[in-house]
């Protein structure tokens, strides 16, 4: 696929440095210390100019459509809301969770299971958490815990992104 634009040409060996579909409104040098601002297609100085240029993209691979879609970090908000939607902990828990970072009574249970040197990096985790990655290994360990699959945990993160 082609596109037109502008690219930023050295003069003296008429290498492009940069190309942009639109010129940006602060243009910097690459390797100078040159910062030009409101810079059109007639620019020209320091052994530099901007030319109209056609450049060639490839196009992005297919994608398959039968691959479920990537499951992205959601929030700690959007996890305690989740957890409490679920039935997994309590409105009361979710609060307090969310206003002190107590530890609702199922996810100290899982804390509980875990090796007792794995214990403090558990705690300190969920204290800490700013979101929720689903690969992390308290969730996994969480989840296995209460004896979810990875399709109800997928389930629950596709779930909370709409929170």
């Amino acid at each position: 696929m082609k596109k037109d634009g502008y690219a930023l040409v050295r003069i003296e060996d008429n290498s492009d440095l940069a190309w942009w579909e639109l010129i940006p409104s602060r243009l910097e040098v690459p390797g100078t210390s040159i910062v030009v601002f409101g810079a059109d297609a007639s620019w020209v100085a320091d052994g530099y100019k901007i030319e109209p240029r056609e450049r060639e993209f490839t196009d992005p691979p297919d994608i398959d459509p039968t691959l479920p879609a990537p499951i992205v970090p959601i929030s700690r908000r959007q996890m305690l809301l989740e957890l409490m939607s679920s039935g997994i902990i309590t409105s009361d828990e979710a609060v307090a969770a969310a206003k002190s970072g107590a530890v609702p009574a199922l996810i100290q249970e899982s804390f509980d299971a875990l090796p007792i040197e794995k214990q403090p990096e558990a705690a300190i985790t969920w204290a800490t958490m700013s979101q929720c990655e689903r690969t992390n290994s308290l969730i996994l360990g969480m989840a296995a815990m209460l004896g979810l699959t990875d399709a109800e945990v997928d389930g629950m993160f596709r779930s909370a992104l709409l929170r």
